[in-house]
């Protein structure tokens, strides 16, 4: 929807533009024998405002990534994957929980190496540590289900805690 509105603002000023050139073409006969130290204001003025367009828009792509990675990093912290447990389940799922697992710090570690460019360290750090906990202890019970069922409350106590963490991070992104 906001693209959109940009989209249309564009395009109404494009028609404008071309609309008082017109009509100043038309109106001034003189408009097109600009000299061309006339046109150099013109032209590092145009210099000038494009830089200050593209200033930082490449720390602002890392920010908006970085969002991306949180985002995606909530969904599998959030779902229930992450912290229920049945007693009855098998191999497959420990392979599951493992793949979980290396997503997780796969996005950790990516946050981990521009966190002091985001100035996000010590929010990520917090994740990384919760994140061991949450590791450790579903490592040393992987075949445990039962425990692990019965865990469910501190693990979830990770998840809320991550997620929580996330929400801050993000907010903190853009302040």
């Amino acid at each position: 929807m906001k693209n959109k509105f940009y989209n249309i603002c564009f395009i109404i000023g494009i028609v404008l533009s071309i609309f008082l050139l017109a009509v100043n073409i038309y109106a001034n006969e003189d408009f097109l024998k600009a000299s061309f130290v006339q046109c150099l204001p013109l032209l590092f003025t145009l210099v000038i405002v494009f830089g200050a367009a593209q200033y930082k828009n490449d720390f602002r792509k890392h920010k908006d990534h970085a969002e991306r990675i949180i985002f995606k990093l909530q969904e599998l912290v959030i779902s229930e994957k992450f912290y229920k447990f049945d007693s009855d389940q098998n191999e497959t799922r420990e392979k599951e929980i493992n793949t979980n697992n290396r997503k997780i710090q796969n996005y950790i570690t990516i946050l981990q190496e521009y966190a002091k460019q985001l100035n996000i360290d010590e929010g990520v750090e917090y994740i990384s540590n919760e994140f061991k906990n949450y590791k450790t202890l579903v490592g040393d019970h992987i075949k445990d289900f039962d425990y692990l069922a019965k865990s469910e409350k501190e693990l979830q106590k990770y998840s809320e805690n991550i997620d929580t963490k996330c929400e801050f991070i993000i907010l903190q992104l853009y302040k």
